[in-house]
């Protein structure tokens, strides 16, 4: 009795479903960063990236100071510190 009735239990059971297949390429790539969106916020933040460091720093000088005519390189670090030179 008890095995027909796990027969009768097997029979009509539905297969399992199969798993959903895993996006490839630009598609995982997309789901990682939070899907289109995040990607064209980044192409964004890129292309922002590219043209500033494309643009001439005496034109980003002139933009960030309103042209007062402030040298930023004093402001930069030299590499004097790390082979022990002094001023």
């Amino acid at each position: 009795l008890l095995a027909r009735v796990a027969a009768a239990a097997e029979a009509s059971m539905a297969p399992a479903p199969l798993p959903a297949p895993r996006p490839r390429g630009l598609a995982a790539i997309a789901a990682a960063v939070g899907g289109w969106p995040g990607l064209a916020g980044l192409a964004t933040a890129t292309a922002a990236g590219v043209y500033l460091g494309v643009l001439a720093p005496q034109t980003l000088d002139l933009l960030m100071l309103g042209g007062t005519g402030v040298d930023l390189g004093a402001f930069e670090p030299g590499y004097g510190v790390f082979l022990g030179e002094s001023g």
